[in-house]
Order: C-alpha cells, then structure tokens, then sequence
C-alpha cells in the first residue's frame, strides 16, 4: 500500500486474498496488534510516494498543457466560428420604465408630431401629383 497510486478499494479487489475493506478498518480503529500505527505510518509512506511520483509529473504535465494549447490556438485560428473562445454573454434584463408628462407638456408633443407628420406628407402628395401630371401630359402626347 506504501508504494501504491492505486486505491485501497481497488487493491483488495484485485487480490481477494486479503481481508476485506470493514476488517481492516475495524482493526485500524482498535489498533489491534499496532495496525493502526503500522497504518498510519503506510499512509505516510503512501504520501511520500505519491508527492515524489507528483515532481516527476510535472514537467511532463507542463510539456503536455502547452502542447494542449497550441493545439487549441491553431484550431481556433484554423477554425475560429467552432473553435474560437467566445465572450460571454450578459444577461438580458427588461426594463419598464414610466415617465411622468403633464396634460400641457403632451398637447405640446401631440401638436410638434401632428406639424411634423404634414411637412413630411406635403412632399409625398406633391411628388404623387407631379407623376400623376407627367402621366397625363404623356398619354396627351
């Protein structure tokens, strides 16, 4: 167990000569025989063990995310609508808002709308006559 990765779980599974995961504990617990101190001292070991395994990793690890992000970077590049990091996106919140106008204020806002809607069909209706007076000079013709 000292020099294992693997899960104890896993390692009494894989030799069902050794007893199983409850009597272990329940010796552990009673420290029956100083099991749980040769326990406690095979988890230290197990710790060393796995902090040595760790520094060997890690430039492997630090190799293998750069090579991951390159990747990443060229199929971005390659293929940016798929693969491109996208911002994300904000909430989209309603607003109601109210404002308040006086009778006098909205007349006045009524009126300038109504003047401009005319000056706006004045145009229309002279261009609509214009092409109207062409129409019948050339059917005259």
């Amino acid at each position: 167990m000292a020099t294992s990765d693997c899960p104890l779980v896993q390692l009494l599974r894989d030799h069902p000569e050794l007893p199983p995961f409850k009597q272990l504990d329940s010796w552990r617990n009673n420290n029956k025989n100083g099991f749980g101190d040769r326990w406690r001292q095979a988890r230290a070991a197990q710790g060393e063990f796995l902090a040595q395994m760790a520094l060997g990793l890690q430039k492997t690890a630090h190799v293998v995310r750069v090579r991951f992000d390159i990747l990443r970077w060229l199929a971005a590049k390659f293929h940016p609508s798929v693969y491109a990091e996208k911002p994300p996106t904000a909430p989209v919140q309603t607003v109601n808002v109210g404002i308040a106008v006086s009778q006098e204020r909205l007349a006045e806002l009524r009126s300038r709308l109504d003047q401009t809607r005319a000056a706006l069909k004045a145009p229309t209706q002279k261009r609509r006559h214009r092409s109207k007076e062409k129409e019948r000079a050339h059917a005259k013709s």
